[in-house]
């Protein structure tokens, strides 16, 4: 929980995240909220050591390949509201 993680505003399109490694925080990846999707693609990363999710969504679009999501300590992935979600390893 060394800080709180990146976060996507409603509406936010087109994102990418690739080779990242994100460690440390309250929650790596927090995305969407009710009323707004928000499409996300994340390829090649690691996400560890979070104080809550490693990835926290809500009713959103997201493509997670080839990733890996570890020591988190409530969610390695959360999702909420809907959404499409794809996750290959």
């Amino acid at each position: 929980g060394q800080w709180g993680g990146i976060f996507f505003i409603p509406g936010s399109k087109g994102n990418q995240i690739e080779r990242a490694v994100i460690r440390n925080g309250t929650t790596g990846l927090y995305l969407g909220s009710p009323n707004n999707d928000i499409d996300l693609t994340v390829t090649n990363t690691v996400i560890q050591h979070m104080a809550n999710a490693g990835i926290f969504a809500i009713n959103s679009t997201l493509s997670l390949t080839n990733s890996l999501i570890s020591d988190c300590a409530t969610y390695t992935l959360a999702v909420q509201g809907g959404g499409d979600y794809t996750l290959v390893h």
